[in-house]
C-alpha cells in the first residue's frame, strides 16, 4: 500500500498536503463547539518580531537546514550554490549573520546584535541599505535586528560535532512468534546508554526497570496520556497471512502469543509466582495492546537514499551476529517506502477504552507494543528530501477530559503550562534528534515570533513570507507574541470573568478560526488545539524511534512537565497580566527567560518529578551533548 507521492521540494505540493490534512481533520472530527462571539475590537496588531511582517530580514550564511541537507543529499544543487558559506563554516568554524534589507526597503539606522544565553557577544550598526553583518563562532545564539520601527530575531543553531545519530530506527521482520519472556525483559540494552529508571507500577514492575543501579524517580503521575507513533511498515500480505490490515496482523500476533501462554499453562510448568510475576501480567499487557489503533498517515515522509544507507549500516552494527541474514532490499523498503509498504500510525487507546497511565503500567504497555511492532518489521525514516523529519512521536497529556485519569486544569493552569514550555522550548528541542530542531510540523515556539513557514524546504530558512490568506501559514502561525496579544484581548472582554472554565477554554483554545490557539496553529512543539476536542495538550516535539526506553521516558517527561508547571507555571503568565504600557517589557522578559533557560535549570525545577539524569540521557541520544 502506498500513500500519495509528492515532491518534497515543491512549495505548492507541501501547501496542498497541509490543506488536505486539515480538511481531513475537520471533516472527521466531532462537530466543533459553537464559535465564540465576534471580538469587540480589531484583531491584535503584529508583534513586530516575525518574518511575516516582511523586510528587513535576518539571514545566516549556513542555515541549520542546509547542514541537514548535506547529510540527506550531498549532491543537491543548493549545496553547490552555498559552497563559499559552507567553506567558511568548515574551515573557520564561523557563521555570518547579515541583514537582507529587501527590495526598496529602508528603515534608517539599525543595530544588529548577537547574543548567546542572553549575553551580548557581538554588535554592529548601519543605515539601510549599507551592508550590515557579523561573523560569529559556531554555537547556539540569537541574532536581533532593531530599528526605530520594529525588530527581527533569528535563532542560530550550532552544527553537530559528530555524525548524525541514526541508531534504533530500523527493525527487520522476524519469523514465527516471539518468546513471551522477551516481551517482559528489562528495557536496557547493555551496549546502549543507560536510561534513568521509571517508577514502579504493579507488583512486578522491576522487570521493566533498568538492570543497572540508578536513583529512583520520585513521582509517578496518575494522569491519562495518549501516544501516537509514526513509522513505515510492510503492507499486509493476505495471500500469505490471511490478514488484510496492519491491525489484523498485530491481533494475529497477539493471539499466537496467547496460544503459547496457554500451552505453557496446560503443561503445568508455571507456579503461582511465575504466573503473577510474568505470564498473567503479560496477558494483561497483550489485552491492552490489542486496543491500540492503526491508521495510514500520509504525513509520514520517506528517508533519502543516503540517510537510508547510513541507517541500515547503524542497524547492521546493532544486529551484530544476525546482520548477515538481513535482507537489504527489505530494509531499504522500510526507510524509503514504495510498493509493499505503509505509512503507519499506531495510537494508544482512547479514554473510552482506558488511556495510558504511568500509575497503571503504561511504561510496560509501551514497551510491549514496540516489541510487537518491531517483530513485524518497521522503520522510522529520519530525514526526508525536504530536509524535514520523516516521522515523529506525539504525546497527548490529559488536562481537561474527565473521562481520563488526572485532575482537570483550569484555563489559567493550562496557560501556565504553555508559557513554562515556551520558556524551556530551546532546551527541550535538544532532547529530540537534530532533524526535529526546526521541523515545521512541530515548530519551535520562539518567544520572539516565527522565523520560517511550512512551505519552505529546511535549507530555505525564512526565505518565504507566508501569505496572509493561507490557513496553514498565516501571519500568526508559530507567533508567540501574537498569541500573547490574542489571549490578553480575549481575557479583557467585558464578559470573560462571568464565563465558566469550559467557556473560557473555548474562547482561547477552541477550534474556531479566530481563537488564539487556532491562529498560532497546531503544528507547534506544543499544540493547544486538542484541548477542546480531546481535552489534551499535545507534545509534538519528538522524533520517531524504535527505542521503547526513549519513548517511555519522553512520555513520562511530558506528563511530569504538566504536573510540575500546572501551578508553578503561574510566574510564566505574568506577560498576560502586564499593563498595556508594560507589555513590550514583559515580552522582552519572556524572551530573555527563554534565552537563559538551561537543561540544568529545567532539571532543578523538575527535581521532584523526574530523575536528574533525564536531560543528559535525552541529549546523549540526540547528539546535542556534542555541541559547545
Amino acid at each position: 500500500m502506498l500513500g500519495f507521492e509528492w515532491d518534497a521540494e515543491d512549495a505548492a505540493c507541501r501547501e496542498a498536503m497541509m490543506l488536505a490534512l486539515d480538511e481531513a481533520e475537520n471533516g472527521c472530527a466531532d462537530p466543533p463547539p459553537p464559535a465564540p462571539p465576534p471580538p469587540t475590537t480589531e484583531p491584535p496588531p503584529p508583534s513586530g518580531h516575525t518574518l511575516h511582517d516582511g523586510a528587513p530580514f535576518l539571514r545566516v550564511s549556513a542555515p541549520w537546514g542546509l547542514l541537514l541537507l548535506q547529510e540527506a543529499d550531498a549532491s543537491h544543487s543548493a549545496l553547490a550554490a552555498a559552497r563559499a558559506e559552507i567553506a567558511l563554516l568548515r574551515e573557520e568554524a564561523t557563521l555570518r549573520v547579515y541583514v537582507d534589507w529587501g527590495a526598496g526597503g529602508s528603515c534608517g539606522g539599525a543595530r544588529l546584535a548577537v547574543r548567546r544565553a542572553a549575553e551580548l557577544i557581538a554588535a554592529a550598526e548601519a543605515r539601510a541599505p549599507a551592508p550590515l553583518q557579523l561573523d560569529v563562532r559556531v554555537a547556539d545564539a540569537s541574532a536581533g535586528l532593531s530599528w526605530g520601527g520594529g525588530s527581527r530575531t533569528l535563532h542560530i543553531l550550532a552544527p553537530l560535532r559528530g555524525a548524525l545519530p541514526l541508531s534504533k530506527l530500523l527493525a527487520a521482520p522476524s519469523d514465527g512468534t516471539p518468546e513471551p519472556d522477551a516481551l517482559l525483559a528489562p528495557c536496557c540494552d547493555e551496549r546502549a546508554v543507560v536510561a534513568p529508571p521509571l517508577p514502579r507500577a504493579g507488583p512486578s514492575a522491576d522487570r521493566f526497570r533498568c538492570t543497572r543501579a540508578q536513583p529512583e524517580l520520585l513521582h509517578l503521575p496518575a494522569r491519562g496520556l495518549g501516544v501516537e507513533l509514526e513509522f513505515l511498515t510492510l503492507a499486509p500480505r493476505p495471500d500469505v497471512t490471511g490478514c488484510f490490515t496492519k491491525a489484523e496482523e498485530l491481533h494475529a500476533l497477539i493471539q499466537r502469543l496467547n496460544d503459547k501462554l496457554d500451552e505453557r499453562a496446560n503443561e503445568g510448568k508455571l507456579d503461582a509466582d511465575a504466573r503473577e510475576g510474568g505470564h498473567d501480567r503479560l496477558r494483561r499487557l497483550l489485552q491492552r495492546v490489542a486496543l491500540w489503533g492503526h491508521e495510514v498517515d500520509d504525513h509520514v515522509a520517506v528517508a533519502t537514499p543516503s540517510i537510508a544507507a547510513r541507517t541500515i549500516a547503524a542497524y547492521r552494527e546493532e544486529a551484530m551476529e544476525e546482520a548477515a541474514a538481513l535482507d537489504d532490499a527489505q530494509l531499504v523498503q522500510l526507510l524509503c517506502g514504495g510498493r509493499g509498504t505503509m505509512k503507519s500510525e499506531f495510537t494508544s487507546p482512547p479514554p473510552t477504552a482506558g488511556t495510558l497511565d504511568f500509575a497503571d503500567d503504561a511504561a510496560a504497555e509501551i514497551a510491549c507494543l514496540m516489541r510487537l511492532v518491531r517483530h513485524l518489521g518497521v522503520g522510522a525514516p529520519a530525514v526526508s528530501a525536504s530536509g524535514h523529519s520523516g516521522c515523529s512521536c506525539h504525546v497527548h497529556v490529559n488536562v481537561r477530559n474527565p473521562a481520563a485519569p488526572g485532575s482537570i486544569l483550569s484555563c489559567r493552569e493550562v496557560l501556565g503550562v504553555f508559557f513554562a514550555w515556551v520558556r524551556f522550548d530551546l532546551v527541550t528541542a535538544r532532547f529530540a534528534r537534530p532533524w526535529m530542531w526546526r521541523e515545521p510540523s512541530m515548530a519551535p515556539l520562539y518567544a520572539t515570533g516565527a522565523e520560517f513557514s511550512w512551505q519552505e524546504a529546511a535549507w530555505q530558512q525564512g526565505q518565504r513570507v507566508a501569505a496572509h490568506n493561507s490557513p496553514n501559514a498565516g501571519p500568526a502561525t508559530y507567533d508567540v507574541p501574537l498569541f500573547v496579544r490574542g489571549v490578553r484581548q480575549v481575557e479583557r472582554a467585558a464578559d470573560f470573568a462571568t464565563l465558566t472554565e469550559e467557556e473560557k477554554c473555548t474562547r482561547i483554545f477552541g477550534r474556531a478560526a479566530e481563537t488564539p490557539a487556532s491562529r498560532i496553529g497546531r503544528y507547534c512543539s506544543l499544540n493547544l488545539r486538542r484541548l477542546c476536542s480531546y481535552g489534551t495538550l499535545e507534545f509534538r516535539r519528538f522524533h520517531g524511534t524504535l527505542d521503547e526506553a526513549i519513548i517511555q521516558r519522553w512520555a513520562h517527561f511530558c506528563v511530569s512537565f504538566v504536573e510540575r508547571f500546572r501551578v508553578e507555571g503561574r510566574s510564566a503568565i505574568a506577560v498576560l497580566d502586564a499593563a498595556e504600557e508594560d507589555l513590550p517589557t514583559a515580552l522582552a522578559a519572556m524572551q530573555l527567560a527563554q534565552e537563559r533557560a538551561s537543561a540544568e535549570e529545567l532539571m532543578r525545577e523538575m527535581a521532584s518529578h523526574v530523575d536528574p539524569a533525564t536531560a543528559s540521557y535525552f541529549m546523549r541520544d540526540s547528539g546535542a551533548l556534542s555541541l559547545d
